[in-house]
């Protein structure tokens, strides 16, 4: 591809995300575009050939599916990302004429939405406490694999900040929020029960989704929850998953936690004919862990994540969101001071390389060549006095600049300019003064 760093675009905010969530797009969909380190390096690769400055971090969860990408070029390359992510589903669905299309958020829109998703406003559960964990394993995924960018570990640095806000301020406090949450919910309307005793739950995966649910479902319930898991380690009260079969006869619901690429449940690891009704299945992994066979048998009723949609929504949070709102914007304000450090910092790098240039290079070239009927003495002389009107003349700027940026800053905290929008204004009127 055409490698347009070289263009000289300048942005405020390098920064995009494309992607899809719960709201916009089936499970179905999102697991299609679930990458593996070859397939997030591949990404990285092209969006590297278009900017050489660029960083990725793929967010993966069950709620969403992300590109956020740092780049001086987000406008153009949201678009050709965007239609990376539809080409793709028009590979995996041939005979689907139609798709969602992405949503994308460039520049000032794009640090907002990351921030509000990390913190849980754009969760499936309002105010879940996972999603901080998870955004964070994606971060040091992409810095071990050689794909974040300064912008990008500054934009962890400041959601890690966010979530604790959040947390603090009580929206991510309550520990029944998240996934396993509208499991129990669900479970709740299933059995038209608060608390069917008489029930056995399986759950498989122990992860911390997994943990999570096996440990609610008991409390809640009192019933008996046995967890499976396909690794057992030494002490561990996991039954392993070769004893499923034997568990599926007489389970009431099983809930499938693993975060494997593949399903991992299929009728070959359960004892469907061997029962008397319906095994209840809650597939909450991306991608689905269950496979389609074993999704639509008889014996089975099959919910993924899909159908707990209409029970995520928990008005009681929306106490804290003038606040958190508040917390958020002030975020955004950090950010935003980062990146124009960097642009600043740019700035006086080629004001210090322009005067590395003409003190070591071309103001000796000049007093060798046009003052050499003079002798060397002299000459010496004059070549450092004209190295050191140079070097005083950077100085200066270095000085001036520091100081601008610095009166400029002091400002923005005090609440001069604190929407975020005058900061060209502002800026100006320190220069002038």
């Amino acid at each position: 591809m055409t490698n347009l760093s070289s263009a000289g675009v300048k942005t405020e905010l390098p920064l995009l995300v494309v992607g899809y969530d719960f709201r916009l797009a089936s499970s179905a969909l999102r697991e299609k575009l679930v990458t593996e380190a070859d397939g997030r390096r591949r990404l990285f690769n092209a969006i590297k050939g278009m900017d050489d400055s660029a960083g990725l971090l793929v967010i993966e969860t069950c709620n969403r599916l992300e590109w956020v990408v740092s780049t001086r070029l987000p406008e153009w390359l949201a678009e050709v990302l965007k239609a990376r992510m539809l080409s793709r589903l028009q590979e995996c669905f041939p005979d689907l004429e139609h798709f969602p299309s992405p949503y994308v958020y460039t520049q000032k829109e794009a640090v907002l939405h990351v921030l509000r998703v990390v913190v849980g406003l754009e969760s499936l559960a309002t105010g879940e406490a996972q999603i901080a964990g998870q955004f964070q394993a994606a971060l040091k995924k992409a810095q071990s694999e050689k794909t974040a960018s300064a912008v990008i570990n500054r934009l962890g640095h400041i959601a890690g900040r966010i979530a604790k806000s959040g947390y603090k301020m009580g929206f991510r406090s309550n520990y029944r929020q998240g996934i396993h949450g509208l499991v129990v919910k669900y479970m709740q309307l299933h059995f038209k029960s608060a608390e069917p005793t008489d029930k056995i739950i399986l759950v498989v995966g122990m992860g911390e989704i997994g943990r999570k649910a096996a440990g609610l479902l008991e409390e809640t319930f009192k019933c008996k929850v046995q967890p499976v898991n396909r690794t057992i380690k030494a002490g561990a009260k996991y039954a392993p998953l070769s004893q499923l079969n034997e568990l599926s006869r007489t389970a009431d619901a099983l809930v499938v936690a693993t975060g494997g690429t593949v399903p991992v449940i299929d009728e070959s690891v359960l004892d469907l004919d061997g029962r008397n009704g319906k095994l209840l299945i809650m597939d909450i992994g991306i991608p689905r862990q269950v496979t389609e066979s074993a999704q639509v048998h008889e014996q089975v009723l099959y919910r993924n994540i899909d159908h707990l949609m209409e029970l995520g929504e928990n008005k009681e949070k929306n106490v804290y969101l003038e606040e958190l709102e508040h917390e958020i914007r002030k975020e955004f304000r950090q950010f935003k001071q980062f990146c124009r450090g960097r642009e600043m910092s740019d700035l006086l790098s080629g004001i210090h390389s322009g005067r590395l240039d003409l003190t070591q290079k071309k103001i000796p070239d000049f007093v060798a060549s046009q003052l050499s009927d003079l002798d060397e003495k002299r000459r010496k002389e004059i070549e450092s006095a004209m190295k050191q009107f140079i070097k005083d003349y950077s100085n200066t700027l270095f000085h001036a600049f520091h100081q601008t940026m610095e009166t400029y800053w002091n400002n923005i905290g005090n609440g001069n300019g604190s929407n975020g929008d005058t900061s060209q204004d502002t800026l100006c009127n320190c220069l002038d003064g």
